[in-house]
């Protein structure tokens, strides 16, 4: 016959030997129909606070909030991926994935490589009944320093000069530190780490300015002298951009 969801029932198994001699068991069997209540993923130990960006390559996750009131969450199953999973989807793993089954309610795993890892959590209960597939909003490993470029420094004044950078590329910088192209300026030209620290010189519709410097024009600068002077200011303004 079949059975009621969330009813007891009880089995008794009574065993009798040719002395007439018994033994008697009692098994209960609950019917749970009905698949764990899915609860929350985070991208965290328990109790942090929950991790968008970090450097390292440990990935931690934590999870609570699943429950199932009829016969308990019996174990989790656990994949770390670049996209969050489905049930089927969490059985068949790419590499630089994880997958585990675990009664615990956390998972530590080292990736391999930086990008945006998402952790996805089936509770089982012990019926084997899953929930529904819960996801973090992920976390990226970013293992990258940033960059800084374009830095303007407001009333800044300085002699223009010719500057440089490691791909061969010469450059006039003006007197407010904005820089043009000046490729036939290479031969009195100082070759400078991170060109990008300057400015680059745009027209009004934000697009690069060309350069108009020519052989002739190149004799009327020297070398960029990084020498900035700032008249007295009781505000100094900085803009940058960074990424």
């Amino acid at each position: 016959s079949l059975g009621t969801h969330d009813f007891d029932y009880y089995f008794v198994i009574t065993a009798t030997n040719n002395a007439m001699l018994q033994t008697q068991k009692t098994f209960q069997v609950t019917v749970d129909c009905s698949p764990p209540l899915a609860g929350h993923v985070h991208d965290s130990l328990p109790g942090e606070t929950d991790t968008d960006y970090q450097q390292d390559f440990i990935i931690y996750a934590s999870w609570e909030g699943f429950f199932d009131r009829e016969s308990g969450v019996m174990f989790y199953l656990v994949t770390v991926a670049e996209e969050c999973l489905t049930l089927d989807s969490m059985t068949s793993l790419s590499s630089g994935s994880f997958r585990t089954n675990t009664t615990s309610t956390y998972i530590t795993w080292e990736a391999t490589y930086p990008g945006t890892y998402y952790s996805t959590v089936v509770a089982f209960n012990r019926a084997l009944e899953p929930s529904e597939p819960v996801c973090s909003d992920g976390v990226t490993v970013d293992n990258t320093t940033p960059g800084l470029r374009e830095v303007v420094v407001d009333n800044a004044r300085l002699k223009p000069g010719l500057v440089r950078d490691g791909e061969g590329n010469v450059w006039k910088v003006d007197r407010n530190g904005y820089r043009q192209p000046a490729p036939l300026c290479r031969n009195v030209s100082r070759e400078v780490e991170d060109i990008e620290i300057w400015p680059l010189l745009r027209l009004p519709n934000g697009t690069v300015h060309p350069g108009y410097i020519n052989e002739t024009g190149c004799q009327l600068y020297q070398e960029l002298t990084i020498r900035i002077y700032l008249s007295e200011e009781n505000l100094l303004s900085l803009r940058w951009n960074g990424e």
